[in-house]
């Protein structure tokens, strides 16, 4: 039987950084992603997008102050299909990180830095990172790509 997946993500920026979040354990353990998670029923990408920057980093998002930056498709696993919808944000100005126990980090960086450290295809290729996890990878560069042009910083 195959499995349709949705979830939503938000690149949230302040003075031309991103924030990232290093996973604690579990799925994708000691890797680097923005704040985001899976569209519960009944819920859309949009209030999922909040309320997962909510849960994970506790900062308070206005719904309006998010555009979409894209959507990634990719296929974790022969019967999975999973999109990601994509936002930026700009980060409230007095908001605080304050990151949930899925998380052991974050990090303010620029977009540039977080494709080139973290979605490098190159790199994964020598480290033996399987094809799957190579297109998910590459979906979110193209996105990332996008949110560098939307923010005006794709130095």
């Amino acid at each position: 039987m195959s499995r349709f997946v949705l979830s939503a993500s938000v690149f949230l920026h302040r003075d031309g950084e991103i924030l990232i979040l290093k996973r604690a354990g579990g799925y994708a353990g000691g890797g680097w992603f923005v704040p985001g998670g899976h569209v519960e029923f009944g819920e859309t990408p949009l209030d999922a997008a909040v309320r997962e920057t909510l849960e994970e980093t506790g900062i308070i998002l206005d719904p309006e102050t998010l555009t979409l930056a894209g959507v990634t498709t990719f296929f974790p696993a022969p019967d999975v299909q999973h999109h990601g919808v994509i936002y930026v944000a700009p980060c409230p100005p007095e908001a605080a990180c304050v990151i949930n126990e899925e998380h052991e980090g974050f990090r303010w960086v620029t977009p540039a830095y977080y494709r080139d450290r973290f979605l490098n295809i190159e790199r994964m290729r020598q480290l033996g990172i399987g094809d799957d996890l190579i297109l998910t990878t590459q979906e979110t560069r193209r996105v990332t790509d996008a949110v560098m042009r939307t923010l005006g910083s794709a130095r």
